[in-house]
This record gives C-alpha cells, structure tokens and sequence, in this order.
C-alpha cells in the first residue's frame, strides 16, 4: 500500500483510444485479445458513474453485517462529432462502401475496450484501460445559426462490464484468477512502466513495473589520516575493477582500514597486505583509512 498524502484534484483529459475485442474467455491464457488501439477523438470531459448497491443485515437486533455490489460502468464521453465511419463502426452500424453512408438500421453488437488519461494538478495523469464495454448511439443536436458562438458535440456513452476472460494476477482471497473491468494506474507512484500503455491493451497482466535507472558509472570516495591511495580515482565505471595500494606516511603504521561498496562493508574480501582488490565495481565505493605514529 502507498502511504502518501496526495492533495491533487482532476484537471485535463486525453489520449481516448479504444481497439476492438476479438476475444474474450475464460482461459487464463490467450483468452483476451483485442484489435490494436486507434485514436477515437480528441475529449473535453470524461465522467464515470458505477451502479452500486449496499444493504445490512441484522442479526440479535444488530446490524451485524454488509453485502455490498458492484455493476456496470457507465462512461461519458465528450467528443467533436464523429465521422460517420467512425461512429458506424464503434456502434455496430453498416457503411455502404459505394457512398460511404452510414445504414442506420439493426446494430451488430461490438464489444471495445476504451483508454483513457485524467490529467492531475500536479502535472501527472492517471492511466486508464477499460476492458471490456460498449458504445450507445450518441443523441444529436443542432441549432439554426445566430448571432452567437453556439455549437454543439457530442457525448458517448461507454457501458463497461467485467471480462469473461480471467487475468492471472487479479487473484481472489483462495488465489484464483478472476474477471476484471478495468486497470488504473497513477503516473505519480511512479512504479509503472507507461511509455507504451495505449500501443495494445495493457491488462494487469502485460503492464511492467519500471526499471531502475541504469547507473553508469559509481563515486571513489577516500577519506585518509595519514595513509595515502595510489589510485586517485573519484569514479569508476559500473562492472569494473579497481584496485590501488594504501600506503602510511613516513614513521606512521596503518592501523585500520574499512572498505564499503554500496553501504556494505566489504573489506574482509577485498583488502589483504595493503592493497584493494574489487574485481567489479556495483556501488559507491568508500576507503576510510587511518594510519598512527610507530
């Protein structure tokens, strides 16, 4: 769990994408497959709305328990009117290949899965894929001009269910996969890879957490009394090796000598009759060395 205190409110949206289901079963494996994702359209507004119900139940004169449940999604989409290919096809609807009219007659029921970024005050976004859901004929309207600026879009409306398909990391308190809705993700944990997350339908399964940066090279630090190192180097490159021999001023004997790499004291393995013998270098290095009179 992430304990951080976040005081951010929504503002901005983009990036609303959507593919196609090809499939969607029970199998664990390969039992969710979608088209690849397209650019809906440009968005001013999203809202969600999740039909919920709760109810207690009483027992010895005492509400003793709560059976809470979760329903569909119901997603609104505010959107530029939709090229008629555009809307045909993400409605179920027939295009007349000839003239490019949309037969607005009976829909053949088509199932997308809709992406989607909610923008933060602190400059990051909230990542969104809804599995699974699909999209009702928008309602039109249109004035005669006037004088004004008056125009008018559209609003989507995006219905989203749980997958057939069970996901093998959404795992049920006996750890069995189970259907999903939806995958949220906030850019600002900052523990999730996202630079690809609307190329395919990221799952819970297929989303990677972010590498560690790659560090190219660590810092030699010496902190001597007396003792000097022949290696003068303040940095060495990540995986290589170092050595270099300790050396007591004149009528001075070295008495003690710690060795760290990345925190860890390592001297036992790579120090021996004055010399340092790291084979290959994976952390700021830190030589304290002191010397005494003889």
């Amino acid at each position: 769990m992430n304990n951080n205190i976040y005081v951010d409110e929504f503002r901005g949206t983009d990036e609303l994408y959507c593919a196609e289901i090809l499939t969607d079963d029970n199998e664990v494996s390969g039992g969710y497959v979608t088209d690849t994702p397209f650019k809906l359209a440009p968005v001013a507004e999203i809202t969600r709305s999740t039909e919920t119900s709760s109810e207690t139940k009483y027992y010895d004169n005492a509400p003793a328990s709560t059976i809470n449940a979760e329903g569909a999604d119901t997603i609104s989409l505010t959107v530029p009117v939709l090229p008629i290919s555009v809307l045909a096809y993400i409605t179920g609807k027939q295009v007349d290949e000839d003239t490019g009219a949309m037969l607005d007659g009976q829909a053949v029921p088509k199932y997308f899965a809709l992406g989607y970024r909610l923008g933060l005050t602190d400059g990051t976004y909230r990542y969104v894929w809804r599995y699974k859901g699909s999209f009702g004929v928008p309602d039109e309207s249109s004035q005669t001009k006037n004088g004004g600026t008056d125009a008018n879009n559209q609003t989507l409306t995006y219905t989203g269910i749980t997958t057939q398909h069970k996901f093998a990391k959404a795992l049920d308190a006996v750890g069995n996969p189970t259907p999903q809705k939806a995958l949220v993700v906030d850019e600002r944990d900052g523990k999730a890879e996202l630079g690809d997350f609307f190329e395919t339908v990221t799952t819970c399964d297929t989303l990677q957490p972010k590498e560690a940066p790659v560090v190219s090279e660590y810092t030699v630090t010496n902190t001597l009394s007396h003792v000097s190192n022949s290696n003068g180097a303040t940095k060495v490159s990540t995986g290589s090796a170092y050595t270099g021999t300790l050396t007591a001023e004149d009528g001075y004997t070295i008495s003690s000598v710690v060795i760290t790499m990345g925190g860890v004291d390592i001297t036992n393995e790579v120090y021996a009759e004055e010399t340092i013998t790291i084979p290959s270098v994976t952390g700021a290095v830190v030589i304290t060395a002191t010397a005494t009179t003889n």
